[in-house]
Order: C-alpha cells, then sequence, then structure tokens
C-alpha cells in the first residue's frame, strides 16, 4: 500500500469514527487532521472538501456492512446458495 493510499485510508477511517460519535455536522475537519495528523495542503491532495471525505466515509461504511452481511450469510446459511438464501431473512432480523 503507498503512502497516499495509507494516508487516505487513515483519513476516512478516523473521519468514521468521528462522523459516527459526533454527527457530521459537529466534526470540523480541522479535527479530522489532527487526529490522522497531517496539515490541510495533505489533506486537499486526497479529497477535493470535507463533503468528498463524507461520502467516501459512507462508501467505506456501506463496504463494511455489506461484507459483514454476506459473512453472516455464508456462515449461518452454509455452502450453498439454497441454504443461505433460507438464512438471509434470519441475518436481517
Amino acid at each position: 500500500m503507498s503512502t497516499a493510499t495509507s494516508t487516505r485510508k487513515r483519513l476516512i477511517e478516523a473521519a468514521g469514527r468521528r462522523f459516527y460519535r459526533d454527527g457530521f455536522r459537529m466534526v470540523g475537519l480541522d479535527q479530522i487532521l489532527a487526529d490522522v495528523g497531517i496539515s490541510k495542503t495533505a489533506f486537499y491532495k486526497h479529497f477535493e472538501s470535507k463533503d468528498d471525505l463524507v461520502l467516501a466515509a459512507l462508501e467505506d461504511h456501506d463496504r463494511e456492512m455489506q461484507e459483514t452481511f454476506r459473512a453472516m450469510v455464508r456462515e449461518r446459511g452454509g455452502p450453498t446458495a439454497r441454504e443461505q438464501l433460507a438464512v438471509v431473512m434470519d441475518v436481517v432480523e
């Protein structure tokens, strides 16, 4: 993983933690940058705006939730699609 990719990932993770805890509107960009330890100049190499970071954090959270859901269906449903389909509603519940 390149340094740029690593920094972008750290920004998304730090933003996600802050947004989940404090809400999107209550979190300032400076707080996230302090968590990651980078400057605004460095931030703008990865994102055009805070809104772009919000979107990336939401997309990251969505990806994680989908992966978790799929893993639960495979774990509880077994190896076949028929068995997995039978447990989908249980997992959703």
